[in-house]
């Protein structure tokens, strides 16, 4: 939330009576020296961020001053060694509760640096070879070492070292048996499958009460390394050519399905709307894949793949503002974008384009008018109805007395002139409001969307 927005709260909720003049004060106090302490913060990265990409250049000037001299087993050992002390030192740092995105950055970068000395070792000693064997065994050694002492340490990190651990197994198997890479494909297909069954094992209903960040964040990491297996798995073993889009957009209908039943369907202690940002990167990722499916498999023409894609978008889009999540909005929004562009380049010459996204534009700006919100007051707090829609009780957005609840349109002017007066006159819900101050819109939204089958809106009736 930004600091216009936390202003704007503390304003409305001071108005409204809820918090004292004094305590907005103290609240905006606070505010602001947060605000302080996060610029200074970030002031921090900025320069350790410098710092580090110093460091990076006078190790690369050294390398390429000394790497010739170096044999393969040297150079191996100064990249593992580099990677190891990168590791060390964001473990370091993370006990100190210092920058933490840092030392996640940096445990995460010493693993790479290790993942790739283990593949430039193949310089030094051939697969089977005792070197080899050696290096494979150190290779899978690395997550089985690391991943228990990351659990211990943070949520992050864990997730981290289970996506690269699937690199490790991979370089283990290689350099350890000279695997051919479709093996080493499907045994990686395996692990994944194995990681995901233990996994779902500890979310299951009967453990939900002890499923930790760790757990969460370990299973939803698998679920992404599942899109390049897919993908690996369609193109190398199976040789199935272009129908690895239709792999892969499988792989996205059952992340996006995990996704919407974490949201709606889950156990009460995983369930939760930030998996909304799930669903807002499978419409992202939707868009070359819905290219390639449409283009590339089916060879739908232009428009059908602009249609597909506009599809996918909108229906993010009608998910995404029936949930309130801002992410999957704005990547569903780009998502619709993303095809008219394309239709744009590609028939942007034809009368009936130009006109199809003219009117697809106009659709866009009337939509958000009709988005209102409507409340109802029952002395426990507030229930929001979108849409103007009634709850499932089927009783009406109204006030306890009667009298429908106060629109809450996006201009919002209408309100806030009904607060201010209630404001004034405690106990009547719309004093001295007359309809002829309500606009079109909210006049409209009242008549036709809540009381569809009355002829007259009752607000209206009740001062006609």
């Amino acid at each position: 939330m930004s600091k216009s927005d936390i202003d704007a709260a503390i304003e409305r909720w001071e108005e409204a009576g809820l918090i004292s003049g004094e305590l907005a004060g103290r609240l905006r106090d606070e505010q602001t020296q947060s605000q302080r302490r996060r610029r200074r913060r970030f002031l921090q990265y900025a320069v350790s961020g410098t710092a580090g990409i110093l460091l990076v250049i006078a190790a690369v000037t050294f390398l390429v001053w000394s790497w010739p001299d170096l044999g393969p087993g040297a150079r191996t050992g100064v990249i593992a060694g580099t990677g190891i002390a990168i590791v060390l030192l964001g473990m370091r740092l993370e006990a100190a509760r210092l920058y933490l995105p840092v030392t996640y950055a940096l445990q995460t970068s010493g693993l790479v640096l290790l993942l790739a000395a283990y593949l430039h070792s193949m310089e030094a000693w051939d697969n089977t070879t005792a070197g080899g064997v050696i290096v494979g065994l150190l290779a899978l050694a690395t997550p089985l070492a690391t991943v228990p002492v990351f659990v211990r340490r943070n949520p992050v990190m864990p997730a981290v070292g289970t996506a690269l651990g699937y690199g490790f197994l991979a370089v283990f198997l290689f350099r350890a048996f000279d695997l051919d890479a479709d093996t080493i494909i499907w045994i990686l297909d395996g692990a994944l499958a194995a990681t995901l069954l233990a996994l779902a094992v500890l979310l299951y209903e009967r453990h939900a009460g002890s499923v930790s960040r760790r757990t969460l964040y370990a299973f939803t990491v698998s679920l992404y390394a599942g899109y390049p297996m897919a993908g690996l798995t369609t193109a190398g073993p199976l040789e199935l050519g272009d129908e690895v889009f239709l792999a892969l957009d499988a792989w996205l209908v059952l992340v996006t399905a995990l996704a919407l039943w974490g949201i709606h369907r889950a156990p009460t202690v995983l369930r939760s709307a930030r998996y909304t940002l799930h669903i807002a990167a499978s419409v992202l990722i939707a868009i070359p894949l819905g290219f390639g499916t449409a283009l590339e498999v089916y060879d739908l023409p232009p428009l059908g793949a602009a249609a597909v894609l506009a599809g996918v978008g909108t229906a993010g889009l009608w998910y995404g503002l029936r949930m309130d999540a801002r992410p999957l909005v704005l990547c569903s929004c780009a998502t619709v974008v993303s095809a008219a562009w394309y239709l744009a380049a590609d028939a942007g010459d034809r009368l009936g384009t130009v006109l199809a996204l003219a009117f697809t534009a106009a659709l866009f700006f009337w939509w958000p008018r009709g988005w209102a919100v409507w409340e109802r007051h029952d002395g426990t707090g507030i229930r929001v109805i979108r849409n103007g829609r009634p709850d499932r009780s089927g009783t009406l957005s109204a006030n306890l007395d009667g009298t429908p609840a106060v629109p809450d349109i996006i201009d919002g002017d209408a309100r806030r002139e009904v607060e201010r007066r209630d404001r004034q006159e405690r106990g009547h819900v719309l004093p001295n409001l007359t309809w002829p101050e309500i606009n079109d819109c909210q006049r409209a939204l009242c008549w036709t969307m809540v009381w569809p089958d009355q002829p007259m809106c009752p607000w209206h009736r009740a001062r006609a």
